[in-house]
Order: structure tokens, then sequence, then C-alpha cells
């Protein structure tokens, strides 16, 4: 990480504030457009309507950084066609020079410019930043799709009904009964005890978590209350709405959950007393440590204990245990990202790209505290001083790569294309694959960057041309109003793309892509007397000498 010598400038001209209010409607526009197909069912043209108006939302906040966000690192003048070399995250200000602050006004101030005259974040961190929100807005669509079946009837709730919404009702009917079976001690991790009685081994964690089982001491139905909560609360982490989950977890009866979701800072931060979670260092990092096993040996119970007793391969289940649910919270407060991918309510591309990008930028943000906190016991006179602030720790733990964790993960510096790489090495085949899908290969191509974005643009043209009948119909469009954009946002590229091979004998002559796809649409469009109306718009964005063809 550098601190910038001047604001980061865009590679391409910045267009005027209206030109771009108008970019960002046009795509936002077809976003909602897209998303208004969805009838809330899970059937083939659903999930096509829902990626495709997904893709669209990216372009937008990539686009609301600026235009090198949305063409990030794409080079058209280079005759050797190398790419733009990757942007290093810099700083905005040194944390060294902010002994005094709280690490939540040192954050600010580094990293997002909210606390001053700082130009705002660098390219990287923008991007990481756009591509966050981006996909804290899908899950948010997706949170208020479930929320809406779950008002009209649903044999899968996504909340346990009104009146189970304490902590474990059977269970504590149970106790309250003094049977034999509630007889002897009872602790609120009982759930997570270890069903085997012969066995002596201890977790990680203050519980009993078993290694290659689940064991529930909870009745069925609280078991399933408890799941179908967490999983709430997992949807609302993933919706960027973490205080939320939080009160969702206090009205249910279970404020320990809260609070120990809160143990990293996740709540207040940087307030009036500066006396916030994160304004200790020592108990952040050993909360994050401590997190990051509880949710892998969890997430190795959730998946050796039957979560997904088909293998990592089979059709995604509707209700996980409420194991799995809980290891997923922790991985993504703690940036567990490996222990995320493997966890099964991470089974899907969206769920495994929001566990990527989150990581991502917690691992920022640590980075950012260590160096304020090595600064502040730099400057208080090394690790035998008095420290004068609350939470400081001295680096004398530092392992041999000078990390003041040795548990600490490692990032790929706000770089998209090398973070998405770990999606590879997801178990779950959904996840492995799922960037196969024209709209979602796009999506990785636009937050890549450099030569995968004119590759995608080629490639979808290719498709557009392969596709038959209805799959034609909608991806030919989409292939239409995405090259048509990119010319007129930047034109340089579009006159790169390469044209198919057309396969029908039609010969178009010398045209660009764009040309080329303009006449395709308004053939298929000629082609249904119900679309006729629509052909004279499309075959005025013609060229002369084509239109008049």
């Amino acid at each position: 990480m550098e601190r910038p010598q001047q604001p980061h400038q865009s590679q391409l001209p910045q267009q005027p504030l209206q030109r771009e209010d108008a970019e960002l409607k046009f795509l936002r526009d077809v976003s909602q457009i897209s998303l208004s197909r969805i009838n809330c069912t899970a059937d083939a043209q659903d999930e096509a309507a829902r990626n495709e108006g997904n893709f669209w939302d990216l372009l937008c906040f990539l686009r609301s950084v600026g235009t090198s966000s949305l063409f990030y690192r794409v080079v058209v003048d280079d005759e050797n066609g190398d790419e733009a070399p990757s942007p290093k995250v810099e700083l905005l200000r040194d944390p060294a020079e902010m002994v005094d602050s709280p690490p939540g006004e040192v954050l600010d101030a580094c990293l997002w410019g909210n606390t001053g005259p700082e130009p705002g974040p660098c390219l990287p961190l923008a991007r990481l930043q756009a591509s966050l929100s981006w996909i804290e807005a899908c899950h948010g669509r997706d949170l208020e799709r479930a929320l809406s079946r779950d008002y009209v009837g649903s044999d899968d709730p996504l909340l346990p009904p009104p009146r189970r919404r304490t902590m474990w009702p059977e269970t504590m009917a149970e106790l309250s009964r003094e049977t034999k079976a509630a007889a002897g001690s009872f602790h609120p991790d009982a759930p997570l005890e270890r069903i085997e009685s012969t066995s002596t081994r201890r977790s990680a964690s203050p519980t009993d978590v078993a290694a290659t089982i689940i064991a529930s001491h909870l009745p069925t139905r609280d078991e399933t209350d408890d799941a179908r909560l967490l999983r709430a609360c997992l949807f609302l982490f993933r919706s960027g709405r973490g205080e939320e989950a939080l009160e969702l977890a206090r009205e249910c009866g279970q404020p320990w959950r809260a609070i120990g979701w809160v143990g990293g800072g996740y709540g207040d931060v940087g307030d009036g007393d500066n006396d916030g979670a994160m304004e200790d260092y020592r108990a952040r990092r050993l909360w994050k440590r401590r997190c990051r096993e509880i949710a892998a040996l969890m997430g190795r119970g959730a998946r050796n204990g039957g979560t997904d007793a088909e293998g990592a391969d089979a059709a995604p289940r509707r209700l996980h245990p409420s194991l799995a649910y809980e290891a997923g919270i922790l991985a993504l407060l703690s940036d567990a990202v490996d222990a995320a991918l493997e966890n099964p309510v991470f089974e899907s591309w969206e769920n495994a790209v929001h566990a990527v990008l989150s990581a991502e930028r917690g691992i920022v943000e640590e980075e950012v505290l260590r160096m304020h906190n090595r600064a502040r016991v730099e400057a208080a006179g090394g690790k035998d001083a008095v420290f004068p602030f609350p939470g400081m720790v001295s680096d004398e733990d530092e392992d041999e790569s000078g990390a003041s964790d040795a548990g600490a993960i490692l990032g790929h510096d706000a770089d998209l294309g090398a973070a998405m790489e770990m999606l590879s090495r997801s178990p779950f085949k959904a996840v492995r694959e799922g960037g196969g899908d024209p709209f979602r290969n796009g999506m990785m191509s636009f937050m890549i960057g450099g030569g995968a974005v004119q590759e995608y643009l080629e490639e979808a043209a290719v498709l557009a041309v392969q596709l038959r009948e209805e799959d034609e119909a909608s991806f030919l469009r989409f292939a239409v109003h995405l090259v048509l954009y990119v010319d007129s946002v930047f034109p340089e590229l579009s006159t790169r793309l390469a044209v198919p091979a057309d396969d029908d004998g039609t010969e178009y002559g010398e045209v660009t892509l764009r040309e080329f796809l303009l006449l395709r649409y308004a053939s298929f469009l000629a082609s249904s007397r119900n679309l006729w109306s629509q052909v004279a718009l499309y075959a005025s964005l013609l060229s002369n000498q084509h239109m008049i063809d």
C-alpha cells in the first residue's frame, strides 16, 4: 500500500456530468427492465432475467465511479495489445500520522476519504467497494423477493412463526418441567455439543463442535427455527444490513449471538468516547482469529454431518442445519474466505462472490489497523512502554512474514481478477462453473478488466449468432444493447471488436460489430409481425449505406 502523490487520474476522458447521469439512468433502466421479468419462480427464464439484470446493475455501480472504473485497464492504443498495469492500493493518509485518532476514523481517512477533504479512494479500492455494494444490492433484492413470498404463504418461511420467535421454546419447556431428558446443567451452546458420549476431544471454540458429525441436542422444531433465524441473519449480512441482523437476533431471544457478532467492532465505530470495540486492536485481532477457527470447524462439521449428503455437486438444499449458517456468519465477519467457500450455505455463485469481495475489503482494512497499531507502539516507546491507548499490542508475536497476526489472511491488494480466482477452489460445482453462464461471465470480465472486457464482448457476439429461437431473441437483444452502449461511451474499443463469422450466408460486407449486430437484430424483428414496429428504431442506428439496404 502506498500513499498517492496526487489524486488518481482517469485513463479515459471524463464525460460531462449530464452525460454521466444519462449513462447511469440508461444502465439502471435496462437493469430494472430485466429484473421486472422475474416471476419469483425457479425456472430457467427467471434465472436468465435475474442474471441479466444483475449484469447491467454491476455496470451501473462501476460506471458511478468513473469510465476508468468500468473499462478498467482497457488500452486501445497499444500496438502490442498489452494491458495497462494493475495499480496498487494507495492510502489517502498515512496511519502513522494519526496516532491520536481512533481506528474507525483512521479507516475512513486512510481508505475512503469520508472524514476530510481527500479526493476519495484510489481506483482499485473504489472498484472493490462498488463491486461489494453491487453484490449486496443483488442479495438485497433476493431477500425482498423471499419476504414477498413469505407474506403470501410458503412451505419454507424465512422466519419461524411469530409465536416461536424466542430462544428454543420446546427446549425451555423441557427444562422448566425438569424432565429426565433435561436433567443436568444447560449451556447456551448445548446444541453444538458432540453427541458421541465417548469422545473427549475439545474444539477450538468454547463448545464441543463435532468435526465429523452435526450434533444437536435441540428438538427438531427448535433446530428448524434456529436454522431459519440464522439463515435470515445471514441474508441480512449479505445484503449489507448488519445492524438489522443484530436486532433480529435480539428480538428472537438470542442477544448473546448479537453480542458475539459485534466482537470485532461491527457495531458502533469511532463513537464520541472512542471506546468502541474497534478501539481495542488486541481484542479485535483475537476475536477475528477465534471466529476464523470456529467458522472453519463448524463448516467441516456441517459438510461431514450431512448438510450435503449427496456430495458437493448435489442440488442445493432449501434449509441447512443451523450450524452451517452460524459458521457462514462468522466466516463473513472475520474475512475467512476459505472457510466460507467450503461452507454449503455458500454453494451459489453470488454467495461465493460476496464472500470473496467482503473478505478483500476486510483484509485491506485489517492491514491499515495493523499499521496504525504499530505506529502507536513506536510512538509510545516500544513494546516495553506503558501504552496510552486501550487495546494496543506490541509486534513481539509477529511471524516471519511480518504480519502481526500469525493467523492473518492474505488478500490480493484489491485486485478483483486475482481475488475471483478463488472461486475455482470451491468444492461446489455451482460456484466453480457458475461463471460459465454468459451473463455471469460478463460480470466477471468487467470486474477483472483489461483484455477480459474485449474478449467478452466478442464472445457475446458469437453466442448471439449461434443461439436460435427464443434464446436468440433474448441474448441477441442483450448483445445489441451492450455493444451500442460501449460504442457510445468508448468508441475506440467498439471499433476494435472482431465480427463473428455469419453462418446463414448473409453478405454484410465490411462492417463493425455494432453494425453487424444491428443488422442481425433488425432482421430478427422483421421476421415477426408483432415486432415490426421496432424495426425502424434500430434501423435508424445503422450507417446510411446499410440503412438504405
